[in-house]
């Protein structure tokens, strides 16, 4: 495997500040660029590299850590994507997070200590401070308050689980009464309406003329039987009668008149 390493300049001219310089590089494997390091000079920041920035992505290219005075090595590009986002040596995971603070002396801007999260690029993130030590206090700070933020929101979390949990728990005990209570009522209802049937049913066999011991439905059907055959012979009975008593009208109308008509001939 071979490395190449070419440099690339940008320059920028300022009326009130001058003239800034900003120096880059781009890093070939094999002949493939795998890398920019793209400068970008301005008087208020911007983007500068040193030799060491590009060694440094190389050492890392080749899967290894660099640290200085217990720091790891950080380079500041925009365009630092090959690479995952890397962690002080003590607070060092097995997921590293991307959102830590970290310190690196800005060249660029007089010098300062720039303070930013390890995610941001862009040119107005973070903030400076005059000394790396401060820098440094301060980054150990913030990413101290960022760990106790993230163990409370973890802790809320699980609270507000833990809650959920509970509902979830009420609301299915509150299902489940509503259940047992519906078919309780329906087994009510039909034990309430067969109740009432069988207080027809003696009502029934009490105008049937059932006595108190008897089987009240396995009498019932006969004698509705012998009722609906009596009311078959009454009829019979009343139309029969009918029958005779128009004959019998008949008969004496017809007899009225036969005397009408003999009385009327007489000389």
């Amino acid at each position: 495997m071979k490395y190449e390493v070419k440099t690339i300049h940008d320059d920028y001219d300022c009326e009130d500040c001058g003239a800034s310089y900003a120096e880059g590089y781009r890093i070939y494997r094999d002949g493939e660029l795998v890398h920019e390091m793209k400068p970008v000079a301005h008087c208020l920041g911007g983007d500068d590299f040193k030799a060491e920035d590009w060694a440094i992505w190389i050492i890392r290219d080749l899967g290894h850590d660099v640290w200085i005075d217990g720091w790891e090595a950080a380079i500041d590009t925009n365009q630092d994507n090959n690479q995952p986002e890397r962690t002080r040596m003590s607070e060092q995971t097995d997921t590293p997070r991307t959102d830590e603070w970290e310190t690196y002396c800005d060249e660029s801007y007089y010098h300062m200590w720039r303070v930013r999260r390890k995610n941001e690029r862009g040119f107005d993130d973070g903030f400076h401070v005059q000394n790396g030590e401060g820098a440094r206090q301060l980054v150990e700070l913030l990413n101290k308050q960022d760990s106790e933020l993230t163990a409370a929101r973890a802790e809320i979390e699980k609270w507000e689980q833990t809650a959920c949990d509970k509902l979830s728990e009420v609301c299915r005990q509150i299902e489940k009464t509503r259940l047992v209570t519906e078919q309780r009522d329906k087994a009510w209802k039909e034990s309430a309406i067969a109740v009432e049937k069988e207080w027809d049913a003696q009502s029934i066999g009490t105008l049937l003329g059932m006595h108190l011991g008897q089987s009240i439905r396995a009498n019932i059907e006969p004698k509705i039987r012998e009722l609906i055959e009596q009311r078959d012979r009454l009829a019979e009975a009343i139309t029969s009668i009918a029958s005779g008593a128009v004959y019998e009208a008949r008969c004496i109308e017809i007899a009225r008149e036969t005397l009408q008509s003999l009385t009327t001939n007489e000389p």
